[in-house]
């Protein structure tokens, strides 16, 4: 059987989860690192989100980290990216939708923490996002929510639509009849399934976490349920941990 690469996307969200994830189950690192063998998006991701170790070394004291770097599983040889390379339109696609995945986790555990604190979800995000402001999700880039941002090699935007969030990467696949229109993930700003991604112009903001940006690192609410503005740190503090 003739292996395909690893791709970036299935690299980017396990590193993600290496600066950002704190729990973990290290039964589930030999399912992971299966995943990462078999270029599995969908499996990493739902493993991830459940808290699979990426460290927890299995059979021949591999981990999943290890398995996803360029030649790091001898299982997978021939890994199709390498650090610094240019991401193929697929990969850009697979890294907007997964950084969408990323916030709609993020947005989850800020839902939790908005009814620990008494007040109805709903209400708490809808306020934040008028009148379709973006200020409420950067701050839910850092280890506290847990979410990375936007993947700034894909040139993944990030937009508000009414009640939905969208995510699409500039450098994805072209679409359309004239091959400006791009993939375009979504999900419900207040949860709910997944939607299915529709076409059209890439737009939005790059909200990343580069090494001169801030991450935050504390709650961005105050005890009344109103908006405030995280404590911060540089991010390259947390990438030097």
């Amino acid at each position: 059987m003739t292996r395909i690469g690893i791709s970036g996307a299935v690299l980017t969200a396990l590193t993600i989860a290496l600066i950002f994830c704190s729990s973990s189950y290290g039964d589930q690192g030999q399912a992971l690192i299966e995943a990462v063998r078999n270029n599995d998006l969908k499996q990493v991701q739902g493993l991830l989100t459940k808290g699979a170790d990426i460290n927890a070394k299995v059979h021949r004291g591999l981990s999943a980290l290890a398995a996803a770097q360029p030649g790091g599983d001898p299982a997978a040889p021939g890994t199709s990216v390498k650090p610094g390379s240019t991401l193929s339109p697929e990969q850009c696609d697979d890294s907007a939708k997964y950084d969408l995945l990323k916030l709609k986790a993020a947005l989850e555990r800020l839902r939790h923490e908005i009814k620990d604190l008494g007040c109805e979800p709903k209400e708490v995000i809808a306020k934040f996002a008028e009148p379709g402001s973006l200020d409420f999700v950067a701050y839910l880039i850092g280890p506290y929510y847990g979410w990375a941002g936007a993947n700034r090699r894909a040139e993944v935007k990030i937009k508000l639509v009414g009640d939905e969030i969208h995510a699409c990467a500039a450098k994805g696949e072209p679409k359309g009849p004239t091959g400006e229109d791009r993939t375009i993930y979504r999900i419900g700003l207040f949860g709910g399934p997944d939607l299915p991604p529709i076409f059209g112009p890439c737009d939005g903001k790059t909200l990343g976490s580069g090494p001169e940006e801030d991450c935050y690192v504390s709650s961005l609410l105050d005890t009344g349920c109103l908006l405030i503005k995280p404590q911060t740190v540089k991010c390259k503090t947390l990438l030097k941990e």
